[in-house]
């Protein structure tokens, strides 16, 4: 992957993997904005992100493309980043997508409260669409989102991917 001023918290193999169901017809949201942002965000039609971090998004927005839709949502309450997210804490963030009025075909959470994400964006996927979570595999917690996903393919060691389907 390329090197920007905005570093990309992922290995090589975990681009490769989100980067082989990209192509200039697809709409790509994202919870988490970053080195992802810019780097994914040149591969599709329209790249939407939600960051909650107003500090990071401003850093991400001097980055970002064209075809980048970057919204600062902010948390509902407090927060420690080193303990696990509580739902309620990112109400706004996890519900944004309800304003948005747009369908994914996919969908990258590498943000706040991810199985509340995974779980709120199911209505706003295309029929084919593809959820990936970064970091999977190596917090257990998030792989209670196999209760409604089902899973393609994976990174299991390192930082961790995996690739999703919703559940038929």
């Amino acid at each position: 992957m390329d090197a920007y001023p905005i570093d990309i918290y992922m290995r090589a193999a975990e681009g490769k993997l989100i980067s082989k169901y990209l192509n200039s017809k697809k709409v790509m949201l994202e919870w988490g904005a970053g080195g992802s942002t810019v780097y994914f965000s040149k591969l599709v039609k329209q790249y939407i992100s939600i960051e909650h971090n107003l500090e990071w998004y401003n850093k991400v927005k001097k980055e970002i493309g064209y075809n980048v839709k970057l919204y600062c949502v902010p948390n509902s309450g407090y927060y420690n980043s080193s303990i696990p997210t509580k739902a309620h804490q990112f109400k706004n963030y996890i519900n944004y997508i309800d304003t948005l009025n747009t369908k994914y075909d996919v969908v990258l959470i590498d943000g706040r409260a991810r199985v509340e994400c995974a779980k709120k964006v199911i209505p706003y996927l295309n029929k084919d669409a593809v959820v990936f979570i970064h970091d999977f595999w190596a917090r257990p917690p998030l792989q209670k989102a196999l209760e409604f996903y089902d899973e393609i393919e994976s990174i299991k060691n390192g930082d961790t991917l995996v690739a999703l389907k919703v559940k038929l």
